[in-house]
């Protein structure tokens, strides 16, 4: 009978290990378990992962096909049937409810399809994608379903069908962003408007947009124009020092007007100094804004942060 007073390990089970390079007396003898010759008996020597001798790998022999979407999005589907099943006296679905029943893990979207038929239950859902059959059959049975949106309010308009949809014969063209409407160039479903460089422009634009490309504002400004800003995220112009040291890698004295001739500042836009990067050399900065870390690193190569009021 065993008891806790003789419990053992079988016998074979442990094996004591074999301690090489201990002389002709361990029975390992003058190789210590190695082998005569080759790679594997050298100090250091080892083959690598997946290496098979010269030959081709397997991991180069098996054909590849498709590819994975690191930008896919990760849904929690469930039908109808589920629906009835897992929650047949209807009531509030979604998917923090899923998840504290254990029903999905490590998802971030709820979506239902319309396999399946309910019974006389009234479900409120809240969910991130639906087919329309089955939200139609769950606002049948009386109940209510709320689809959450992540919309993309902009539409992006280039300056080659600014150039073709604004034609005059004057040499200066004022484009507001109910103008951009009325052409038909931003439809009812987008609020907001994005220029983008893709084109040419032979007149002076008078532009008003949410936002706009580099590139887009720097044409618009080589041709007289001016832009007017809707959206006022766009006013601040964030500057690390890793982009203080590409645009002025001797140092020196840095001013907004020396960012509006490099092409970086545009009109309206107030500059927030940020930490990130190093400072290899001495800056006496003006900034409308500057982060106590980023200051901090300034001042401790005697330069200065001057803020603008």
């Amino acid at each position: 009978m065993n008891t806790l007073s003789n419990l053992k390990r079988s016998k074979g089970s442990v094996k004591n290990r074999k301690r090489k390079g201990r002389g002709q007396g361990s029975g390992l003898g003058v190789t210590a378990g190695r082998g005569n010759n080759g790679q594997k008996s050298r100090s250091g020597g080892y083959i690598r992962l997946g290496f098979e001798g010269g030959q081709m790998p397997l991991q180069r022999r098996v054909p590849k096909r498709g590819f994975n979407n690191i930008f896919r999005k990760e849904y929690f589907v469930v039908d109808l049937d589920f629906l009835v099943r897992k929650f047949p006296e209807g009531g509030q679905i979604n998917l923090s409810i899923l998840k504290d029943k254990g029903f999905c893990h490590n998802v971030d979207l709820f979506k239902i399809t319309g396999n399946g038929k309910l019974g006389d239950a009234k479900y409120d859902i809240i969910v991130d994608s639906i087919t329309k059959p089955a939200q139609e059959a769950i606002e049948a049975k009386g109940g209510k379903v709320t689809v959450k949106k992540t919309i993309n309010n902009y539409m992006e308009v280039s300056l080659a069908k600014l150039n073709k949809n604004f034609t005059s014969d004057n040499d200066e063209v004022n484009i507001t962003f109910e103008d951009m409407k009325a052409k038909g160039l931003i439809p009812k479903s987008k609020s907001k408007v994005r220029i983008t460089s893709v084109g040419r422009i032979n007149k002076k634009f008078n532009v008003e947009a949410h936002q706009i490309s580099r590139q887009a504002y720097t044409t618009i400004k080589k041709n007289g124009g001016s832009v007017k800003y809707l959206e006022s995220t766009n006013h601040i112009l964030k500057v690390n020092f890793k982009k203080l040291q590409k645009w002025f890698p001797a140092g020196g004295k840095v001013n907004p007007e020396d960012l509006k001739k490099l092409g970086v500042l545009k009109d309206n836009q107030i500059v927030s100094l940020v930490n990130k990067g190093r400072v290899n050399c001495k800056f006496e900065i003006q900034v409308h804004k500057a982060s106590k870390s980023a200051r901090r690193k300034i001042e401790a190569k005697g330069g200065e942060v001057n803020i603008i009021e």
